[in-house]
């Protein structure tokens, strides 16, 4: 039977909760005045700890004459960094318990906060004390001790909240469980259970766990047991379980971070990366990498707005529905073919409509009240539409047309997809997919069986014809509803005359050129070594009897015919675009540069990227198409060495290839490829052809899509390939024939 769907509760801390709860949505509430607590930021200390005031700090007696390592200061640093810019430019969205949090913690001594911020790094949880690994802080015990004293306490003893049996025995080794479990004899299948995992001689740790505990219900006294008084307290004393009691001898100290702690610093994170933490994963990685100089990014003026959530109670909302929408994410998938379970996740999606609905009201009449000339009106209306309550719920509803999907309740699916349509406010580059999921509801489900499908038809071509009006609505998607209307309108047997036509849609078609290969098999002693078990596609043998994919196989053809080239996919035209393009991508805009450790302005992926710079675009254009040489070279000499961050660059690609490929392709066609990725960069980034070439001596360029055998041009390849011939660029379809199985 399966087991009950873990549902989060929006009424409580946006922690994700471990249980199952009463769910009750959030509702908006007065803003109330932030609370006036006084607080500082995070002293920045420059001088040894062992040079500061002991006025400032507890006095640690070293454990070792060794002097302690230098702490790993990027640890801390990075903390300090998202800390302090909360506190000074959003505080407001802090409650008075948060800000005294934040207090505390800048009062403690280095020592402590470093060792605060390595627990809070790591997977939150119950840890043995002697388990604490941090040879930089010299005297850990007081250090623990000082986290345990603060007012509001930073961790916890497990003397005083750990009692569960079960969880103390996790805490122990495979080697100390077996010296534990060396005096009781084994469970026998008589007298206890085995877990599925035991093994024959039930020495793996699950089974030493499930025997203690059998005999910790069994017998309450201990008598082949040596009892000894432990080292420290405990909660109860002496009175504690005798069997917890010898537990606890072998663990020591047990500590763990306070839940009210994490939460207050796990949403100072999400305020300060605009994003909430998964899980226990830690969302100062990027922080980190730039600080012992792993990965580096571009450098632009980071400028935080301040305004991005009006008040706390519009703050708290978006979180919980932020954590509302991961937990829906996760279990629509998990759960996809469990009806009980589904069913629960749709009602979570159904009361998200009212919200939605007051959400979009209110963005629509702060459209009509704004100025259409501002820019900063246009950002708000598209990149910072994206922090509000009714983004998330437009997410969570579409979430919930594929449930409704799963669950065959096309008639309340085609109602939600109607609701979605009619507005154009959020979410507005699914549209063409609404679309074409729409007219396929209608045509298909909403005719009883064994009656005529007229109606239905009808209804469906309607929705076409209206999608066929929809500026929005991506190419791709256009051309799969251009279809699905002409299937529609041969069933409703339509003359020609009052047929669609979209001249349009017509598009060049690519040469095509046919090689053949031997394929191989994966289970082939040649290529055991070579492919994992789990490898789908399929190998081909190259000329030089190695083990090649596809798309490498087609490069040997190319070879002989004088081309050197890359199986790039879209990296060597993401990669030309990010190159060209840095100047407008990391010119400063308001809104869109919120830390220092982006790879792209936050709404490169929104329809707001392109009609905020137009002018500026369509001038870099014509700088481009004239000297697209001197600008790659310019970003390349200066970013390359530093291997920045940036989205779409692959620094693999060499620089001598780049620019042979850029020459290749020409400065007009440059130009073009570069605007296409900037008018929607999010859709158009993919479906570029497989194989870029270049021939060394005439230095022609030559686009290729690789296709094996059965394999298709997609609606997205097509595309790019009528693209890419109207601007000129060579472009072939290269079809692989099997030639004979091995």
């Amino acid at each position: 039977m399966t087991e009950p769907l873990d549902i989060i509760d929006l009424t409580s801390s946006p922690t994700k909760p471990s249980h199952v709860q009463a769910l009750t949505l959030p509702t908006t509430t007065p803003s109330q005045p932030s609370p006036k607590v006084t607080f500082t930021s995070s002293p920045k200390r420059t001088l040894p700890l062992a040079e500061e005031s002991p006025a400032k700090r507890p006095v640690h007696k070293p454990e070792t004459s060794t002097p302690p390592r230098p702490l790993k200061r990027y640890y801390l640093d990075s903390f300090r960094t998202s800390l302090d810019t909360v506190l000074e430019t959003e505080h407001h969205l802090l409650s008075e318990v948060e800000l005294t949090h934040c207090a505390v913690f800048n009062s403690l001594s280095e020592y402590a906060q470093y060792l605060w911020v390595r627990l809070f790094s790591r997977k939150h949880g119950w840890v043995r004390q002697n388990a604490l690994a941090y040879p930089e802080i010299p005297c850990l015990v007081d250090t623990v001790q000082v986290l345990l004293q603060c007012d509001p306490p930073f961790i916890e003893s497990g003397y005083d909240h750990l009692t569960s049996l079960p969880d103390l025995l996790t805490l122990l080794t495979l080697e100390e469980l077996r010296v534990l479990c060396k005096p009781l004899g084994p469970v026998s299948k008589s007298t206890g259970p085995r877990t599925p995992s035991s093994t024959r001689s039930g020495q793996d740790k699950a089974s030493l766990i499930a025997r203690y505990l059998h005999y910790s219900r069994s017998q309450p006294t201990l008598h082949f047991f040596t009892q000894s008084k432990l080292s420290f307290g405990t909660k109860d004393g002496d009175q504690a379980d005798p069997w917890q009691r010898r537990v606890w001898k072998v663990i020591g100290p047990v500590v763990q971070l306070a839940s009210e702690g994490i939460q207050t610093f796990q949403r100072i994170q999400f305020i300060y990366h605009r994003s909430p933490p998964i899980g226990d994963q830690d969302t100062r990685t990027v922080e980190i990498m730039s600080a012992i100089k792993r990965w580096n990014y571009p450098e632009y003026p980071v400028t935080r707005s301040a305004d991005l959530f009006p008040d706390r109670a519009a703050f708290l909302k978006f979180e919980r529905f932020s954590y509302l929408y991961q937990e829906l994410h996760d279990s629509s998938e998990l759960e996809k073919h469990n009806p009980e379970a589904l069913e629960r996740l749709w009602a979570l999606c159904e009361q998200c409509v009212e919200p939605w609905e007051e959400s979009l009201k209110f963005e629509l009449e702060a459209i009509e009240s704004s100025d259409p000339k501002s820019s900063l009106s246009k950002v708000n209306r598209h990149y910072r539409r994206r922090f509000t309550v009714g983004y998330l719920c437009t997410r969570i509803l579409h979430l919930g047309t594929t449930i409704l999907a799963n669950l065959k309740r096309y008639s309340e699916e085609a109602s939600l997809l109607r609701k979605l349509l009619d507005q154009k406010v959020y979410s507005v580059g699914r549209r063409g997919k609404w679309y074409e999921r729409l007219a396929l509801v209608e045509m298909n489900y909403f005719t009883p069986k064994g009656q005529p499908k007229t109606a239905a038809y009808a209804r469906s071509r309607t929705t076409c014809l209206e999608a066929l009006r929809d500026p929005t609505v991506h190419p791709a998607i256009l051309h799969k509803i251009v279809k699905r209307l002409d299937r529609l309108e041969t069933g409703l047997g339509l003359e020609e005359k009052t047929r669609c036509r979209i001249p349009s849609l017509i598009r060049q078609e690519a040469p095509i050129v046919t090689i053949t290969g031997t394929r191989m098999s994966t289970t082939s002693n040649r290529t055991a070594s070579v492919a994992s078990p789990s490898f789908s596609r399929p190998l081909y043998q190259s000329r030089d009897d190695q083990i090649i994919s596809v798309e490498a196989l087609s490069l040997e053809h190319y070879e002989t015919q004088g081309y050197l080239g890359y199986h790039a996919e879209n990296s060597l035209y993401t990669m030309l675009f990010a190159l060209l393009f840095w100047d407008i991508l990391f010119t400063p805009m308001p809104g869109v540069f919120e830390t220092p450790f982006q790879t792209a302005p936050l709404d490169l992926n929104t329809d707001a990227f392109y009609p905020d710079r137009q002018s500026v675009i369509l001038d870099h254009l014509t700088v481009i198409e004239k000297d697209f040489e001197g600008i790659l070279k310019k970003v390349d000499k200066r970013e390359r060495p530093r291997a920045t961050q940036c989205i779409g660059v692959d620094w693999n690609i060499a620089q001598d290839d780049l620019l042979a490929m850029a020459r290749g392709i020409g400065g007009k066609a440059l130009a073009g490829i570069c605007h296409t990725l900037a008018r929607d960069y999010r859709h158009n980034r993919s479906g570029l052809p497989d194989l870029c070439l270049w021939h060394p001596e005439n230095g022609n360029f030559r686009a290729v899509e690789v296709k094996g055998p059965g394999d298709t041009l997609s609606e997205t390849q097509r595309i790019w390939i009528d693209t890419l011939m109207t601007l000129g660029v060579d472009v072939e379809v290269c079809r692989v024939e099997l030639a004979k199985d091995v």
